[in-house]
């Protein structure tokens, strides 16, 4: 096993954590990551500013937005940012990962610690629901209430300056808030730079917010344990509360203790310039022991590969009286997420697709588990309506598009262009209006492959073929079209004078790829068994001792590396 480098840790983020993962697959940044060496020395090359200031202490770049369902509640905003701002801000957190780590490690009551990940899909593993929910059971089992806060839009709200009071502690930081070398001001500018200078929130889908975020969430836990020091006790064993991202939960043996520690939970957030949400803050008194049982009863409905029409229609039907008995739960996207295998080897597909399509119609968050079945369907079977699906898109898009729902209409072009769906071009029309880099990405594209029935106005889309384009939030258009030759007017100038994107340009690092050719059933059921694997182990760890334990999965040896000049 090779060693665990910060070089390595930073060609990971690049490869497997710049993109949300609300985005269609066909978003990636692989070469990004492994052109790691030769990016840093382009960058390397280009002159400091004046008074010898780092010449990417100065780069700013906007955050491309949009907006993703989010099961029983409203639409959360998501962004990627620049790749130049990503590259160096997650080079920072690499180059201190172990820092961060020990960091980390102050918290007693974190059950979604920061797990890098060297094999999975993402640099950091997903917070385990599973372990939540084991933990929930055990409060449940062992108090009369249960004290919950959460952190009103905490990634949202996040005052970027508290990144190096959680680092350094406050009073130093704010003494020595122009000192570059405390890497915790560094981050504190390159998330500002990344987008455009705005000091509050970080964006919501790159895993280093995910790193940052736990940064500032276990600041707030040791003032917590502080705070409530000698009231509680955190021992893996006894212990008495927990919080899972954003989210706490105390268990309580009376309402005086659970309004003591909903104060406390509330100072301690409000020194880190947060709020907590009070429609989500409450005490009430524990419940079942079984909050999470319809999992299992739902796993058992599950019929074999074999099954007939009537099989599937009790599946089907036993999946909406769940959903019915268990609305706080999304009950029907784990019912599809733990059928994708039936529905790929199943004889009767036009039943199953009848389901996934009108299943995306009543709740929107199964949209990319639909996605990824009727694609990988259609490569192993060619049996998917592509005609009825087209013309369900074709519906689809003008009102979404209406509603600013823009991370639906990505997947819904994706889809198109992965099943060779034809595209009218008045079914989309409103989209040419719209300001949108991975839309104008996909409509360009599937216009190249000849999918567009009808002309398509590119014309707001290139207006981003500039040095500012490349620094704006459609810069990906404006890089990505060059590249691949998409704008109608066919212009790159801009982008081989550009001293960061222009030697990407030279090295082909793409972040779109056309088309299904990176998919296959194969590496989809490879990829369930080991998400599966993960989150048993760290669902065990964590019920154990918060996966104090675990820092990496295929762990190697963290070394330092000696051989780099520092870059601050």
């Amino acid at each position: 096993m090779s060693a665990k480098t910060p070089k390595a840790r930073h060609a990971r983020l690049l490869s497997n954590g710049f993109f949300p993962p609300e985005m269609p697959s066909c978003f990636y940044s692989e070469r990004f990551g492994a052109n790691r060496e030769a990016v840093l020395k382009a960058f390397g090359v280009i002159p400091s500013k004046k008074k010898g200031t780092p010449h990417f202490h100065l780069f700013k770049g906007e955050r491309a937005v949009f907006h993703f369902p989010r099961f029983g509640r409203e639409d959360r905003r998501h962004a990627y940012i620049n790749p130049i701002s990503y590259f160096y801000l997650s080079k920072v957190l690499s180059e201190n990962y172990v820092g961060v780590r020990k960091l980390n490690r102050r918290s007693k009551i974190s059950i979604a610690p920061a797990i890098f990940d060297w094999a999975g899909e993402r640099a950091l593993i997903r917070p385990a629901f599973d372990a939540r929910d084991a933990q929930r059971v055990t409060l449940n089992a062992g108090y009369e209430l249960l004290a919950e806060a959460d952190i009103a839009a905490f990634f949202h709200s996040v005052y970027t300056h508290t990144i190096p009071w959680a680092i350094h502690g406050k009073v130093l930081a704010k003494k020595k808030k122009q000192d570059m070398t405390m890497y915790g001001n560094l981050l504190d500018l390159l998330v500002r730079n990344a987008q455009d200078g705005q000091t509050i929130g970080l964006p919501v889908g790159p895993d280093t917010s995910r790193l940052l975020a736990e940064i500032i969430g276990t600041a707030v836990d040791k003032a917590l344990q502080t705070a409530l020091k000698g009231k509680r006790n955190w021992s893996a064993k006894q212990r008495g509360g927990m919080r899972f991202v954003d989210d706490y939960t105390f268990g309580c043996s009376s309402r005086q203790e659970a309004e003591i520690i909903v104060a406390a939970v509330r100072r301690c957030v409000n020194e880190f310039e947060l709020e907590l949400n009070n429609n989500k803050t409450s005490i009430s008194p524990t419940g079942p022991f079984f909050p999470a049982a319809w999992k299992e009863h739902v796993r058992s409905l599950l019929p074999g590969s074999d099954a007939d029409k009537g099989s599937l229609l009790q599946y089907f039907y036993g999946i909406e009286v769940a959903v019915r008995a268990h609305p706080e739960a999304n009950v029907q996207k784990f019912a599809i997420q733990n059928a994708r295998r039936l529905f790929l080897e199943c004889g009767e597909w036009r039943l199953i697709e009848d389901y996934l399509l009108s299943s995306y119609r009543q709740n929107s968050t199964v949209l990319p588990i639909m996605l990824e079945v009727l694609i990988l369907r259609h490569l192993d079977r060619k049996d998917v309506g592509v005609e009825r699906v087209g013309a369900f898109v074709a519906a689809r898009i003008p009102t979404l598009t209406r509603l600013q729902k823009r991370g639906e209409i990505c997947w819904l072009l994706f889809l198109c262009i992965c099943l060779k769906a034809p595209i009218r071009a008045a079914a989309i029309s409103e989209l040419f209006d719209v300001e949108d880099s991975a839309i104008a990405i996909l409509i360009s594209d599937a216009k190249r492959l000849g999918l567009i029935q009808g002309s398509i106005d590119q014309s707001l889309w290139d207006r981003s073929l500039t040095a500012d384009g490349l620094r704006s939030s459609m810069w990906l258009y404006s890089y990505e079209s060059s590249l691949k030759n998409l704008n109608s007017s066919g212009s790159k100038a801009h982008v081989t004078a550009d001293p960061y994107f222009g030697p990407m340009l030279a090295l082909d690092i793409e972040f779109y790829r056309s088309g299904s050719a990176h998919m296959n059933r194969n590496a989809l059921i490879a990829r369930l068994r080991l998400e599966r694997a993960r989150q048993l182990i760290q669902q065990a760890a964590v019920e154990e001792d918060l996966a104090e334990d675990i820092d990496d999965f295929d762990v190697g040896v963290e070394e330092a590396d000696e051989s780099e000049d520092d870059f601050y």
